[in-house]
C-alpha cells in the first residue's frame, strides 16, 4: 500500500510538473523555516490539532508598486495521518492585483517511528484583477480598461511531497498551477536536517532551491538555531545576493515571527523587504515525532528523554517510565501494574520509582503506580506497532490523611456539615459529610476550611502544612439559639437612626450567619435607655432596627426573612443606674422566630 501511495505521489507531482501553467504566486517567503505550508502544502499535517497564522510580506520597502503578500491559512491536524486546511492569499504588485482562495488535504504514510513521506494537494479559486485607477495617462477609451478584461476568475491547484527520516528532511513543492496559456515551471524543493544538541537546543542547516523559467534560479542556505522550541533565529544568504535575518518566539501556543531581508550588489538600493507572521496552535494532535540522540534504553533518574528510534528487532516495545512526585516531580519509590483488558500482564516494585518492561506492540495497556502515603494514578497506553520505545511518566499525589469530627459541643453529636476548601487561597474542593471524614492534604500547602451546618455558625480553620503535618481534628459549632441575643456594639449618630461606618462590619459578620442559614427568618429589635421620652424612644428605636434590616436588604438577604420592631425602653437588660448600664440597654438584638 505505501509503495503504491508513493508511485502514485511521484506520478501526480511529475505530470503537474509538465502542466501549462501560469506563475502567480511567486512571492519569496522568508519564515519557511518554521511556516514551510507557505510553499508546500504536505505539510498542513503537524503535532498540533489545529493551527492559523497570518503572514505579511511587505518586499522592498520604499519601492513604488514593489510587491506586497498577505495570507492567512488555518489547518487541522487532529485526525490520524491526515491534514485540512483553507488558506487565503492576496498579492498587489504595481497596478495588478489577484487574490486565491484555496483548500488543502495532505496525507501521510508512516514507513516506522520518525520515518514517513507526506503528500499534499491544494486546490481553490484565483481571482486576478487590474487596479485601472492606479494608472498613470491611461487612455479611458481603451477598452481593455474600461471594461479590464485582466480581471478573470479561473480555477488553480499546487502540490507538494516531503520526506522525513529522523530528523532529515526533503521536500519537493509545485506552489502554483494550472492555466493553458503561459507556462513558468515553478518549483520550490527544500532540504535540511534537525541536530539536537541536548534537551534544550538544537541546530537546522537549511538548503532552499527555487525554480522559474522566467527568472534565475536561486539558493537559500541558512542556519536556524532553536532554544527548548520556544525561542529561534535563522540566519541565510540568497543566491541574488540578499541576507536574510528572521527571529520568532513560540509561548503556550501563540507564534510571534519576523524576518529582514537585505539587498546586497546591484540592487541595493530598491530597499528591505519585511515579513511578519502571527500564529497559534490549539493543543498535541495525533501526529507528534519524536527522534533525538542516542543515549541509553534505560534512562536516568531525571531525564526520559533524547532517545534514538531504531527499527525493531521484534514485536516488542520497550515501555520505560518515572513514578513522579507532583510536588516537586522527583521520582518516588512505587509500585507498577501492568493490565491488559482487565488481566494482570506484570507488576513491578521499583524502590527509586523508575520502571522498565517489554510490551508487545499494537496493544492497548492500563499502567497503574501507587506508592505509600500517596494517590494511587492509572493511564491507557496505546503502543503503535514497530515502536521500539514508550516512555509513560505517572505523577502521584501526596496524601496527608486526618479524621476530622464536626459536633455540637453540647451534645457532642456529630454534625451534617458542608465544608468549602481552599488551597493557596484558590478553591479546592467542596466537602458534604454526615458525620466524620478523612481528608487527604498535599504537605507545604496552605488550606482554609470553612465549616456550614444548618442552625449553626460557621467556623473557619486555617491549616499551614509548610512547615507541620496535618492531625486529627475535633470541629465544635456553636448553635444559634432562638433567644434573643445582642448582634454587637452597633452605634448611631445622635439622636438619630444612622449607623456609623464602624458598626457596619458587626452587621456584615451577621449578614454571613443569614447567608449560611438560608432558611431562618430573624426578628431585629431596637433598645433604647430610659432617657428623654417614652414615646420618642420607642419611635427611635423601631427607627434603628429599621435602619440595620435596609443595610442587610441591600446586601442580598431578602426583607420577607427580616423583621424589624422597636422595644424603646421598655426591655432593660439592666437597671439604668449608670453610664454603663445605659451603655448596656441601648442595643440592637436578633431573634429567630423561624
Amino acid at each position: 500500500m505505501k509503495k503504491i501511495f508513493l508511485i502514485i505521489s511521484i506520478a501526480i507531482v511529475v505530470l503537474l510538473s509538465f502542466n501549462k501553467v501560469k506563475s502567480q504566486n511567486l512571492t519569496n517567503y522568508n519564515l519557511y523555516g518554521i511556516n514551510p505550508v507557505l510553499y508546500n502544502p504536505a505539510y498542513a499535517i503537524d503535532d498540533s490539532k489545529l493551527r492559523a497564522y497570518i503572514n505579511t510580506h511587505i518586499q522592498w520597502v520604499g519601492f513604488d508598486g514593489a510587491p506586497r503578500a498577505n495570507t492567512f491559512g488555518i489547518y487541522s491536524s487532529s485526525v490520524k495521518n491526515m491534514g485540512f486546511g483553507l488558506s487565503v492569499f492576496n498579492n498587489k504588485q504595481g497596478i495588478t492585483n489577484y487574490t486565491n482562495l484555496d483548500l488543502t488535504y495532505a496525507y501521510r504514510a508512516n514507513f516506522s517511528e520518525a520515518h514517513y513521506l507526506t503528500f499534499g494537494v491544494s486546490a481553490g479559486l484565483m481571482m486576478d484583477n487590474l487596479k485601472t485607477g492606479d494608472i498613470t495617462n491611461a487612455d479611458m477609451t481603451d477598452p481593455t480598461i474600461v471594461n479590464n478584461t485582466f480581471k478573470q476568475n479561473s480555477f488553480y491547484a499546487r502540490a507538494g511531497l516531503v520526506y522525513f527520516n529522523k530528523g532529515f528532511e526533503a521536500s519537493v513543492a509545485i506552489p502554483q498551477l494550472y492555466n493553458a496559456k503561459k507556462s513558468s515551471g515553478y518549483f520550490v524543493s527544500m532540504f535540511s536536517y534537525n541536530f539536537k544538541l541536548d534537551e534544550a537546543w538544537s541546530i537546522k542547516p537549511i538548503l532552499q532551491y527555487r525554480d522559474v523559467k522566467t527568472s534565475p534560479s536561486q539558493f537559500d542556505g541558512s542556519f536556524m538555531a532553536s532554544w527548548k522550541n520556544t525561542i529561534w533565529a535563522q540566519f541565510g544568504y540568497r543566491s541574488n545576493q540578499s541576507y536574510l535575518m528572521c527571529f520568532g518566539v513560540n509561548c503556550k501556543g501563540l507564534e510571534i515571527a519576523y524576518a529582514y531581508q537585505m539587498e546586497a550588489g546591484d540592487i541595493s538600493t530598491v530597499g528591505t523587504s519585511h515579513e511578519i507572521q502571527l500564529g497559534y496552535r490549539f493543543g498535541k494532535g495525533p501526529n507528534v515525532v519524536k527522534y533525538g540522540k542516542e543515549k541509553s534504553i534505560l534512562p536516568a533518574a531525571s531525564n526520559i528523554h533524547d532517545t534514538i528510534y531504531v527499527m525493531p528487532l521484534s514485536e516488542n516495545t520497550k515501555v520505560v517510565g518515572t513514578i513522579l512526585r507532583k510536588s516537586d516531580n522527583k521520582p518516588v519509590a512505587g509500585t507498577v501494574t501492568i493490565t491488559e483488558n482487565g488481566n494482570q500482564v506484570q507488576k513491578i516494585a521499583s524502590t527509586n520509582g523508575i520502571f522498565s518492561i517489554d510490551l508487545k506492540s499494537g496493544k492497548t495497556y492500563k499502567i497503574e503506580a501507587s506508592s505509600p502515603s500517596f494517590t494511587t494514578i492509572s493511564q491507557t497506553v496505546e503502543i503503535p506497532k514497530k515502536t521500539v520505545l514508550k516512555e509513560v511518566n505517572l505523577t502521584v499525589d501526596y496524601m496527608q490523611t486526618a479524621k476530622v469530627n464536626v459536633i455540637d459541643p453540647e451534645t457532642k453529636r456529630a454534625l451534617k456539615t458542608t465544608i468549602n476548601v481552599t488551597k493557596n487561597g484558590l478553591f479546592d474542593q467542596i466537602i458534604n459529610a454526615d458525620s466524620n471524614y478523612t481528608v487527604n492534604l498535599e504537605p507545604g500547602a496552605v488550606y482554609e476550611f470553612d465549616y456550614k451546618s444548618h442552625g449553626y455558625y460557621s467556623k473557619k480553620v486555617t491549616v499551614d502544612l509548610t512547615n507541620q503535618d496535618f492531625t486529627n481534628q475535633n470541629i465544635e459549632l456553636t448553635k444559634i439559639k432562638k433567644e434573643a441575643f445582642t448582634l454587637g456594639q452597633i452605634n448611631f449618630e445622635t439622636n438619630s437612626a444612622v449607623i456609623t461606618a464602624a458598626s457596619l462590619p458587626i452587621l456584615d459578620n451577621f449578614i454571613k450567619v443569614l447567608n449560611d442559614n438560608p432558611t431562618m427568618k430573624f426578628e431585629i429589635a431596637g433598645h433604647t435607655d430610659n432617657v428623654g421620652n417614652a414615646a420618642a424612644n420607642m419611635a427611635l428605636s423601631l427607627a434603628r432596627a429599621q435602619a440595620c434590616v435596609d443595610y442587610m436588604v441591600t446586601k442580598g438577604i431578602a426583607a420577607s426573612r427580616l423583621t424589624p420592631k422597636g422595644y424603646g425602653q421598655t426591655v432593660p437588660l439592666v437597671p439604668n443606674t449608670t453610664p454603663e448600664n445605659l451603655a448596656k440597654n441601648r442595643r440592637v438584638e436578633a431573634k429567630i422566630i423561624q
